[in-house]
């Protein structure tokens, strides 16, 4: 089951990939430069870490270090940025997250966690059972982070929207589900009017901190 889970998320992760095509283009030696200057070290070498939803990520080494590079798709970049400072300013010390070095409107650079990725490595049942339960662990204390609004957070630190009613009216997951074909037509226009009618029950206004990909 779990291994019908992973390739599952790959295969929404690739469709995501290919629907929002990156509307931000970074020269590479203009990126290179940009990062010694900010770091005062010799970039030794810069390339594609891996592919993301909301960035393109990139592996950089120096002569002292190892870092993240992280470029986002959209052309809200600078919001982008924000929200992982946002984010790191919320769980540091809570959490085993990178240090943020560098955050630019077209770039956040952060340091490099060495591990190994859960999708090339075999565990035993005693190891997957301990990975997931603090995987678990990790999940529960961002959903305790209390933050303001529903919807992304935006740069003044608050969601768009002041209640769970008003976010679900826009759909913004149903709208990216069925761009990306994992929902019907007609099973789209069923969750609307199923919305539409009973989200007056979405009366909530106390909200968390959620990772949306996890």
């Amino acid at each position: 089951m779990l291994r019908g889970l992973r390739n599952a998320t790959k295969w929404v992760s690739r469709k995501s990939t290919r629907a929002r095509s990156s509307h931000l283009r970074i020269d590479p030696e203009k990126l290179r430069r940009s990062l010694e200057d900010n770091l005062l070290e010799r970039v030794t070498y810069l390339g594609d870490l891996s592919s993301g939803t909301s960035y393109i990520t990139k592996l950089v080494t120096t002569e002292r270090g190892r870092y993240v590079l992280k470029i986002p798709r959209h052309k809200d970049a600078s919001v982008l940025a924000f929200r992982q400072q946002f984010a790191f300013r919320a769980l540091q010390g809570r959490l085993p997250i990178p240090t943020i070095r560098l955050a630019t409107e077209q770039f956040v650079l952060e340091d490099y966690i060495f591990g190994r990725n859960l999708d090339k490595v075999s565990l035993q049942k005693a190891q997957e059972k301990h990975v997931f339960t603090l995987l678990g662990k990790y999940l529960k204390t961002i959903h305790q982070t209390k933050t303001t609004g529903f919807g992304a957070i935006g740069v003044d630190g608050k969601g768009q929207f002041a209640t769970l009613r008003l976010y679900s009216r826009v759909s913004t997951w149903l709208t990216r589900l069925a761009g990306l074909n994992l929902i019907s037509a007609q099973e789209y226009n069923h969750l609307i009017e199923y919305l539409n009618k009973y989200d007056f029950h979405l009366t909530s206004v106390e909200t968390v901190m959620l990772h949306n990909d996890y």
